[in-house]
């Protein structure tokens, strides 16, 4: 029941549209990645105030090591391809 409700509050109170099966993930720190990537710059800090501190201490991760850039980017130029 809390993913439907947290998908319900990111579509009504952030505007993001999150696909449940990219949200189901048993992986969480790929959850908050995913809803990162859904969001602009600017509505980042409030996405993050306002849902991901909270999501991420439900799952017993701690947002700071989450969302460092490190944990964020890391992953993201690991998958690159540069050519």
């Amino acid at each position: 029941m809390d993913t439907l409700e947290d998908l319900v509050t990111l579509h009504v109170k952030f505007r993001l549209r999150i696909r449940l099966s990219d949200f189901m993930q048993e992986n969480k720190r790929e959850v908050a990645a995913t809803v990162l990537d859904w969001c602009t710059e600017e509505e980042m800090p409030g996405v993050v105030e306002g849902f991901l501190n909270e999501y991420l201490a439900r799952h017993g991760l701690n947002s700071s090591e989450v969302l460092t850039g490190v944990n964020y980017c890391q992953p993201l130029s690991l998958n690159a391809e540069f050519l």
